[in-house]
């Protein structure tokens, strides 16, 4: 970019300025409250204290970097699955979302997906991670590495089991162990090499310790007109032994 300057017959002077467009946005909005809608239909909202919009770089994207609250839409305006995490990153080309740092996700039957790095990809329509994931259902926890996913967090496949632990206190101390229900599939995904296990045992420890799990997203209303406020999760503590 050049500048000039003049007055009457004074010599013009041109300065250069360079402009970054990986590390200078093309638009920087503060308390984001909006709906994304395509072919026009709504898709999703997005909640966020900072929206960075980097249009003209190489790989054009929007950064979260002070958090983000996402609510997806099915075709009646339903809520069917939540994200929320202290870091995003959308790559507008792709259509692909990165969320990281504390990624707390919902589906509609309430089951909770917690992970530090978490990927949906709007193309083919999936959600994966490679990274570790704790699950939170109603009846048990699961905890294990890799994780594919349809859009909707409600089919899923989990790569390597780490760790199955039944909430109901009744069948911690009945049960010597545990198979995986048939909603949770955890077998070979056509897309991942994911190992089928025959049966996971349930070890007593020998020193119980506290697991903290995160209680359940409230969403957001979709006709707020004011700043969204984060959301507040309650943390509730089990203790693995009992």
């Amino acid at each position: 970019m050049a500048i000039g300057s003049s007055c009457g017959d004074t010599k013009k002077e041109f300065i250069n300025i360079t402009i970054d467009h990986e590390t200078t946005p093309t638009m920087e909005t503060h308390d984001v409250e909006t709906v994304i809608s395509d072919s026009g239909v709504i898709r999703y909202k997005i909640t966020a204290p900072l929206w960075l919009v980097f249009d003209e770089a190489v790989e054009p994207r929007w950064n979260f970097s002070e958090g983000l609250h996402l609510e997806k839409y099915d075709n009646d305006l339903n809520i069917d699955a939540t994200f929320d995490c202290d870091s995003a990153k959308y790559l507008s080309q792709r259509k692909l979302w990165k969320f990281s740092s504390s990624v707390h996700a919902l589906n509609v039957a309430k089951d909770r997906f917690d992970t530090e790095l978490l990927f949906w990809d709007q193309q083919n329509k999936k959600v994966y991670t490679d990274s570790f994931i704790h699950i939170e259902k109603s009846d048990r926890i699961i905890e294990g590495y890799g994780f594919v996913s349809n859009e909707t967090m409600t089919d899923y496949y989990i790569n390597r089991v780490s760790g199955i632990f039944p909430i109901n206190e009744m069948r911690k101390q009945n049960n010597d162990s545990t198979t995986i229900a048939n909603t949770d599939s955890i077998a070979k995904s056509p897309e991942t090499d994911i190992t089928t296990p025959q049966k996971t045992t349930l070890q007593q420890p020998n020193n119980p310790k506290t697991r903290t799990i995160n209680n359940s997203i409230q969403p957001i209303q979709v006709n707020r007109s004011k700043r969204a406020e984060r959301l507040e999760l309650k943390q509730i503590s089990t203790t693995d032994g009992n």
